[in-house]
């Protein structure tokens, strides 16, 4: 078991996750008053801020109790998870519009072929 004088709850994956939740919501805040007053006059901010902030009490106090654990690399995973899975989903939409491309030039007949020696 990792030395527990090390593991620290404030670790760099809390504070960086807490310090962009609250800059996102104070952004938020500022940004939707002009389209919450135009679409649903002021009726959802509030109940959208409480949970926010309620989401991000959460998130925070799983990145801390993992850190506090000595699961930094937990910590890191689940912080970085989002950027993971954009990634691969940009990837994977990439991949299939490369893919989709070749087939509909097959279907064309105008697919020439390459060779290329080393």
């Amino acid at each position: 078991m990792p030395n527990n004088l090390n593991c620290r709850g404030w670790c760099p994956p809390t504070v960086i996750y807490l310090t962009l939740s609250l800059v996102s919501t104070a952004i938020s805040l500022v940004t939707s008053h002009y389209h919450d007053d135009r679409y649903y006059q002021g009726q959802n901010k509030v109940l959208y801020t409480i949970s926010h902030l309620v989401g991000i009490a959460i998130w925070t106090s799983l990145l801390y109790w993992l850190c506090s654990n000595c699961h930094i690399t937990a910590a890191w995973m689940i912080l970085l998870l989002p950027l993971i899975l954009i990634f691969f989903f940009v990837i994977a939409v990439f991949s299939g519009g490369i893919r989709g491309k070749i087939v509909s030039d097959r279907q064309q007949g105008s697919l020439t072929r390459h060779v290329y020696y080393n």
